[in-house]
């Protein structure tokens, strides 16, 4: 049987993970319940040469960057770090090297080793507005001077779902995409499971009263699909 697995990232994310999640033989809806909106960073080439370390937060900061980015393909072998494999391949694809760890969340890039003696070093975050306080906090308490380059903002979006008593599990790519997703009237039964892409999301959706989570290693199509044959690996 195949099961219905409703999709709530933005675009163009959505069809990418639409187009994996039918590959494997589940039936995909998209609602996208957020929107990505760019925002202008007025951040020039003599700003970015003055940090040491370059962090992209997600697929969306580097496709919303795109002076940043030309500007570190100028720059001799750049430190850039990703959160995520799908960032770290944004960047590839814009012939950029970065380093990822192995869970795409602040928590598993801060445990990598390179991150733990910083003290001094300038580091640029490139990110969207709010969010991943975390990163930021634990790299000043380890004596880095961190800045952000906020080049995005998270919207919600018009969307409304249809037919949910069909839907079998929920997909939810980061903590705004939750706080929208709830926000919404779904008519969804307790029994479907929100696939959720960090701890720190999860622990939002504890405090919101949700029951039923499950957390995938980060946001992208492998993680994701990995949960889910697990979920219903019984089918």
């Amino acid at each position: 049987m195949k099961r219905s697995v409703l999709i709530t990232r933005s675009q163009p994310g959505a069809d990418i993970m639409a187009a994996a999640l039918g590959e494997a033989g589940y039936l995909p809806r998209i609602g996208s319940v957020i929107r990505i909106a760019a925002v202008p960073a007025l951040v020039t080439r003599q700003t970015l040469e003055a940090y040491s370390v370059f962090i992209f937060v997600s697929a969306a900061a580097v496709r919303l960057a795109p002076g940043i980015s030309s500007c570190l393909k100028e720059f001799e072998k750049p430190v850039i770090y990703a959160i995520g494999p799908e960032t770290r391949r944004q960047l590839a694809h814009l012939g950029l090297s970065s380093t990822s760890s192995e869970s795409a969340d602040s928590e598993g890039l801060l445990s990598l080793n390179d991150l733990q003696n910083i003290d001094g070093k300038r580091i640029l975050i490139v990110c969207g507005t709010g969010g991943r306080e975390i990163l930021q906090q634990q790299l000043q308490d380890r004596g880095a001077v961190v800045d952000r380059a906020e080049v995005y903002q998270r919207l919600a979006a018009e969307v409304t779902l249809e037919n949910t008593g069909e839907i079998d599990a929920v997909i939810i790519s980061s903590g705004d995409g939750l706080k929208f997703f709830l926000e919404l009237d779904t008519g969804l039964p307790d029994r479907v499971p929100l696939l959720l892409p960090s701890r720190r999301v999860a622990k939002q959706a504890r405090m919101a009263g949700v029951k039923d989570i499950i957390v995938c290693e980060g946001a992208s199509s492998e993680a994701v699909l990995n949960k889910l044959d697990a979920l219903f690996s019984s089918d």
